[in-house]
């Protein structure tokens, strides 16, 4: 990935497993990309909690959709209608950002 030289000053990108433990210190914004997908419910459970823990008040958390693949089946459309509401983790859905991004972003409100 490439970003401008002004942006990267913001950024910070770690390797952590979530599924363990919360990030070793609170942001205001998280993405986590390709990993909730991968996971049962009681793992995506687990690092919604642990995302939760992560993020300061009113933080963000971005969780991609990775593109539909036909063999997940019914699988596929259960995952999608989980993610709609995370609000049992303490995460709301927002229409729209200041930032200009919308679809998959939430933020930390307390459960």
């Amino acid at each position: 990935m490439q970003f401008l030289d002004e942006l990267t000053r913001h950024l910070r990108f770690q390797v952590h497993d979530i599924l363990q433990d919360p990030l070793p210190e609170k942001f205001d914004a998280v993405v986590v990309l390709n990993v909730l997908v991968h996971y049962a419910k009681k793992g995506r459970e687990k690092i919604l909690m642990n995302l939760h823990e992560s993020l300061n008040d009113g933080g963000w958390l971005l969780p991609d959709i990775p593109q539909s693949n036909t063999s997940y089946g019914s699988v596929w459309d259960t995952y999608l209608g989980w993610l709609k509401d995370l609000s049992a983790f303490g995460f709301e859905r927002l229409s729209s950002t200041p930032i200009g991004v919308s679809g998959n972003v939430y933020r930390k409100i307390q459960p």
